[in-house]
């Protein structure tokens, strides 16, 4: 290959990751979701979630594999009806699921000759921050309350599970509202994909109860 053809094509390439990183923040509205059962003591359980919004942004650092946005999104459960037990306790829960289509953490090769050369660590990685900063710490499929850092290691071809926030139920209602979450995914190329969820969990002196809803995917 002629250095006049490789410098064409390097161009061509450059060209390409600046305008995916490019952009201008768009927000989405995504719909609402409600789901319902009974427990096996006879209450009646409802759980929602409603308010989601995602706001993705140009990347800070314009680079094509890094991933910027914030969330809101609001889960609400309520307790009903007449059990023949005590609830003895109760929990609902909001959370989000990331999918890394593609690990570029090591280097991203195009065609057959040209490599780009990145080097962002052993693989890539989420952070979501919801200031005021308090570290609560958190990797995949951890629980947090409230909290400024949760972070986790993406890996190509699999999704990312984190409850972002747990609110004990000490009525029959309970809810988390988080707003402007702070999203952040690097070293992921291809497609990033996002979904939120509900969960809610009931214990009666009998049996424990649990269900989730999951929000519409889409991508960050």
């Amino acid at each position: 290959m002629s250095g006049r053809i490789r410098a064409a094509l390097i161009g061509v390439v450059m060209t390409v990751v600046v305008l995916i990183g490019a952009g201008s923040a768009r927000a989405d509205l995504l719909a609402d979701k409600y789901g319902a059962f009974d427990t096996d003591d006879g209450w009646q359980v409802a759980l929602y979630k409603t308010d989601e919004q995602l706001n993705r942004w140009p990347n800070l650092a314009a680079t094509a594999f890094s991933r910027e946005a914030f969330i809101s999104m609001k889960a609400m459960a309520r307790i009903g009806g007449k059990g023949s037990a005590p609830v003895l306790a109760g929990a609902v829960s909001a959370g989000i699921q990331i999918g890394c289509q593609i690990d570029v953490s090591s280097g991203m090769t195009i065609g057959t000759a040209l490599n780009l050369g990145l080097n962002l660590g052993a693989n890539g990685s989420l952070t979501i921050s919801n200031p005021p900063a308090v570290t609560l710490g958190g990797n995949g499929g951890a629980n947090a309350g409230v909290g400024p850092t949760i972070s986790a290691t993406l890996r190509p071809g699999t999704i990312t599970s984190l409850t972002l926030d747990t609110k004990p139920l000490a009525s029959a209602y309970g809810s988390t509202h988080l707003r402007e979450l702070y999203v952040k995914t690097d070293g992921c190329g291809g497609y990033v994909s996002i979904r939120t969820f509900a969960s809610v969990q009931v214990a009666t002196p009998n049996a424990n109860d649990s269900y989730s809803i999951f929000g519409d995917p889409t991508w960050l």
